[in-house]
């Protein structure tokens, strides 16, 4: 999975993580922190570190395995993409806009 799939799946689902795990996913992925710079600002080990970003990717596809709420953003935004008919526009973009991750 890309870096840009974990993120997009981060925004929808972070809420259901950790404070730690939240923390060291935004320093990795947002931050674009190695390993080692993410161990020494939160004091824990390099290898910590490694497996709560593993944890945290399997958890977030085992999420959208589950949920597929990417999954239905994306055809949403295809069918968005596709009509002309400004409702329909405008209501998915009101679907979009609560996950903050369509443009």
């Amino acid at each position: 999975m890309s870096r840009e799939e974990f993120i997009n799946l981060y925004i929808i689902y972070n809420d259901l993580l950790t404070i730690n795990q939240k923390n060291y996913f935004k320093s990795y992925y947002f931050e674009d922190l190695s390993l080692s710079e993410i161990a020494e600002n939160y004091n824990v080990s390099k290898t910590l570190i490694g497996k709560t970003l593993k944890q945290v990717e399997n958890k977030l596809i085992d999420l959208e395995n589950s949920l597929k709420i990417n999954n239905i953003l994306n055809k949403l935004e295809t069918i968005k993409d596709r009509t002309n008919d400004k409702d329909v526009i405008t209501e998915i973009d009101s679907i979009l806009n609560i996950y903050d991750v369509k443009e």
